[in-house]
């Protein structure tokens, strides 16, 4: 069902539905060496909340309070085990990714293997998903297309919480290539659908 939402600006609404589900068959076989690369750069990736971790034999930094506390236990005369560094350290990993697709006329074109613009989007999405689950985050895959200033069409493909599976193939399957691209309005829609999300480290790719 397509649900209008205000874009945020006069006159713009944005269309948003569920992609539509394909018979049509879509090869989901991933790039070995694309994967690896992804999975490594997501999971070294510094995202997430950091603990500060006080009172501690070793650290970054002086921890001024245990500091403190240790000169005074000494004053009195008692004798702990001197524990005044801080140290920051990562988190739980709490990343959230939403994978923007261009969906308007233009990704139709082909490249000379003869393959679409929008077949390309099809398996960068595909491995991107698989990738970033396999090193245990999140991502999002949602796709877009324009009809004019005042109708943007905004299909969601992938949701936060899906597994990367048949269904979501079947969906990937059943895209199309229709209208023109203005970016700005479907970009502020999908900021705010991740600012819903619960995770603390978002980030958006178009």
């Amino acid at each position: 069902m397509m649900r209008r939402v205000p874009s945020g600006r006069t006159g713009r609404r944005i269309l948003e539905a569920d992609a539509a589900v394909s018979a049509q068959p879509f090869d989901s076989s991933t790039d070995a060496e694309a994967m690896r690369w992804i999975t490594e750069l997501t999971r070294d990736a510094s995202i997430g909340r950091r603990i500060r971790h006080e009172a501690q034999r070793d650290g970054d930094a002086l921890d001024i309070d245990a500091a403190i506390a240790l000169t005074i236990e000494r004053r009195t005369g008692n004798i702990s085990e001197p524990r005044v560094y801080q140290r920051d350290a990562p988190g739980p990993r709490d990343l959230a990714i939403l994978l923007l697709l261009d969906l308007s006329q233009s990704t139709a074109d082909r490249d000379r293997r003869g393959r679409t613009v929008l077949d390309v989007e099809r398996k960068a999405a595909a491995i991107m998903a698989a990738a970033v689950e396999a090193a245990n985050d999140a991502i999002a895959v949602h796709g877009f297309s324009s009809d004019g200033r005042e109708r943007v069409r905004y299909l969601r493909i992938k949701g936060f919480a899906e597994p990367m599976d048949a269904v979501v193939s079947s969906r990937l399957a059943g895209l199309g290539s229709s209208h023109s691209t203005r970016l700005g309005a479907a970009l502020r829609h999908a900021g705010a659908t991740s600012r819903n999300d619960a995770r603390s480290g978002k980030c958006c790719w178009f």
